[in-house]
C-alpha cells in the first residue's frame, strides 16, 4: 500500500490561492479621459465666426448712436440766430452835485457846531429856491499835527461835510451860486441824470428787440426758410451813463 504524503500537494492552495487585501485602503476611482473629437479646421472656423459677430454688433450699435447723432444735429441747425443792439438817448432832466463846506480851528468843540451851522445855512438857502432832495453823504473830522518838543501834539481840526443835492436841470445854476454865496467851500461831481433810468433800458432793449426780429425775417427769406417760433431769448447792457443806454439782444428762431 503505497503511503500519501500531505506535503507535498501538486494543486493550488485553496485558502491562500487569493490575494488578500491591504488594511485600510480605499477603492480607486476609474478615470476615463475626454477626447476632444473637434477638427482642427472646425475649430479656426469657430473663432473666426466669433471675431465675425462681435464686429458686427459693434458696428450695428456704432451706425445707431451716429443716425441719432445726425438727427439731433439737424434739429439744431434748423434754427436762425440774430443778434442786434440799440442806444437810446434821453434828455436830462435832473442835476445832482456834491456841495462841501469846511471849517478849522483848534478846538474840536468849537469847530463841529461852526461847520454844522455852515452847513445848515446853505441847505436852508437851497430850499427856499424850492430844491428840498438834499442828502449828507460824507463827515468826516481830520487832525493836523505838530511837533511840540518830544511830543507830537493836535495842533488844529478841520471838520468837512459834504451835501448831495438833486434839483430840475433849470435851477442849476442859480443853486450854484447860492450855495456859494452862504458859505459853501466846494462844489464837486455834477451830473445830469433822467428821470426813469429803468425805462431808459426797457426802450433801448425793445429797440434792440424790434431790430432783430426784422433782421431774422430778412435771414429767413434769403435762406427760402418759413420762420418759426422763437426758441431763445438774451440780453445784454452794453454800456450806460445818466442819460443813455446801449442794450443787445439775441433772437433764436425755429425755421422750416
Amino acid at each position: 500500500m503505497d503511503d500519501i504524503n500531505f506535503n507535498n500537494q501538486v494543486g493550488p492552495d485553496p485558502i491562500n490561492a487569493f490575494p488578500k487585501k491591504e488594511q485600510n485602503q480605499l477603492p480607486v476611482k476609474p478615470v476615463f479621459k475626454k477626447e476632444n473629437n473637434l477638427h482642427p479646421l472646425t475649430k479656426i472656423t469657430l473663432v473666426f465666426a466669433i471675431i465675425f459677430f462681435v464686429v458686427i454688433s459693434f458696428y450695428i450699435v456704432n451706425l445707431f448712436l451716429t443716425d441719432n447723432n445726425k438727427e439731433v444735429a439737424n434739429e439744431v441747425e434748423k434754427t436762425i440766430s440774430v443778434s442786434s443792439s440799440a442806444t437810446v438817448y434821453e434828455f436830462s432832466e435832473f442835476a445832482v452835485v456834491n456841495i462841501s463846506t469846511e471849517t478849522s480851528g483848534v478846538l474840536l468843540s468849537e469847530v463841529v457846531p461852526q461847520n454844522f451851522k455852515k452847513t445848515l445855512t446853505v441847505s436852508s438857502a437851497i430850499e427856499q429856491e424850492g430844491v428840498s432832495d438834499i442828502t449828507s453823504v460824507e463827515y468826516s473830522v481830520s487832525p493836523k499835527y505838530q511837533k511840540s518838543g518830544d511830543n507830537i501834539v493836535i495842533a488844529s481840526y478841520t471838520v468837512k461835510e459834504v451835501i448831495k443835492v438833486k434839483m430840475p436841470i433849470e435851477k442849476v445854476d442859480s443853486i450854484l451860486e447860492i450855495a456859494l454865496n452862504a458859505g459853501a467851500n466846494s462844489i464837486s461831481d455834477l451830473i445830469f441824470e433822467v428821470k426813469d433810468f429803468d425805462k431808459l433800458i426797457l426802450n433801448a432793449k425793445s429797440t434792440a428787440i424790434t431790430s432783430a426780429e426784422k433782421g431774422a425775417k430778412v435771414v429767413a427769406e434769403k435762406l427760402n426758410l418759413e420762420l418759426g417760433e422763437l426758441i431763445g431769448y438774451s440780453d445784454n447792457l452794453i454800456d450806460e451813463n445818466n442819460n443813455f443806454a446801449t442794450v443787445s439782444v439775441n433772437l433764436i428762431y425755429s425755421v422750416k
